[in-house]
């Protein structure tokens, strides 16, 4: 697989060149390992939610499963939107950047984020992680990688914003420990078209957790 450092400007480019979205039925390839390695990370439960990132920040959306043996899971989500969108691609070391129309699938993933606390204790919290992938081709994808996460208000939504190198108030539970990064990073990614009417598309997606912060 092709990767690219894209751009992103379709906020700039969709109103000019126009953009739409169809419903499609994804086959889910998914991994979680340790981080740099290959390490499975089995028993972790996931929420997984695609194509509708604001649908995503609702309690009870998406399809939740468990990591197996292997930290995989295999499963599919029908009625995705699958939206196609206008991006700003480099053209080699010119220094030009052209519009390009790509295949833009919003990921958005309830994953454990373990929080150390003052007195030693773990405190585990489901929390939202948001990424999108891009791609040009059938194999070449692009991701920013995870770019966001929430936790959960009382009432299940994830509305509060993470604020990864600056303290996050909002989040008391974090003690006033200041998270650099989110707590997963992804390794391998893909979406490609199955079928000519692009109804059916397969996601294959590989995420890597990161050790327990470190509070200093």
């Amino acid at each position: 697989m092709r990767r690219t450092p894209w751009r992103l400007s379709a906020a700039l480019l969709a109103p000019l060149l126009g953009a739409g979205a169809q419903s499609a039925t994804v086959a889910v390839d998914f991994r979680l390992t340790a981080l740099e390695s290959s390490t499975p990370v089995a028993g972790a439960a996931v929420l997984l939610l695609l194509g509708d990132a604001a649908e995503a920040r609702q309690a009870g959306a998406g399809q939740r499963f468990v990591t197996d043996g292997e930290g995989r899971a295999r499963l599919t989500l029908p009625a995705v939107q699958i939206e196609r969108r206008w991006i700003s691609v480099p053209l080699a070391q010119t220094g030009i950047s052209l519009p390009r129309r790509v295949d833009h699938l919003p990921v958005a993933l309830v994953l454990d984020q373990a929080l150390p606390q003052a007195d030693g204790r773990v405190l585990h919290q489901p929390w939202l992680h948001r990424l999108d992938i891009d791609c040009l081709d059938a194999d070449t994808c692009s991701t920013s990688d995870i770019t966001a996460a929430w936790a959960p208000d009382a009432g299940g939504d994830w509305t509060r914003p993470v604020r990864y190198g600056q303290p996050s108030p909002q989040l008391p539970e974090l003690g006033g420990l200041v998270l650099s990064t989110p707590a997963y990073r992804c390794a391998d990614f893909l979406l490609t078209p199955l079928s000519a009417d692009r109804s059916r598309w397969s996601l294959r997606l590989w995420l890597q957790r990161r050790p327990l912060p470190v509070r200093r």
